[in-house]
């Protein structure tokens, strides 16, 4: 069987994302303020990812930068890089709450597998 080449809007090709630069959001020293911020914030209201909601994760200038991303994800190319996050900063249940609650402003959370997981690790092994 030949392979055909995906028709959709977000179609691209190896040479349309060559420079990473275009693809890649560097989280600036006031973003992470705000994210340590809002994640101070949210494990006020619980430590549940599941009690979290955008409103208890408020990320006022980042919020922005998350918009043009979440455009990008569904009217662009369909992915994007966010580099810059200090992971050693944190503990794992602090990491995933940052994590969670980035993507709040990204899209809404659904079970990722049959056992309605809604957070999962992603490694390379």
């Amino acid at each position: 069987m030949t392979p055909r080449p995906l028709e959709t809007h977000i179609g691209w090709t190896s040479k349309d994302v060559a420079d990473p630069d275009v693809w890649t959001v560097t989280l600036t020293p006031q973003d992470h303020r705000e994210l340590d911020h809002a994640l101070a914030r949210a494990k006020l209201k619980s430590d549940n990812l599941l009690d979290i909601g955008r409103e208890h994760f408020p990320l006022d200038g980042l919020a922005h930068k998350l918009d043009g991303i979440a455009r990008e994800l569904i009217d662009g190319r369909g992915f994007t890089r966010i580099s810059a996050l200090d992971a050693s900063r944190y503990d794992d249940d602090d990491l995933t709450m940052l994590y969670w609650g980035i993507g709040l402003y990204l899209g809404d959370p659904w079970p990722q597998n049959a056992k309605g997981h809604v957070m999962g690790d992603v490694t390379d092994q």
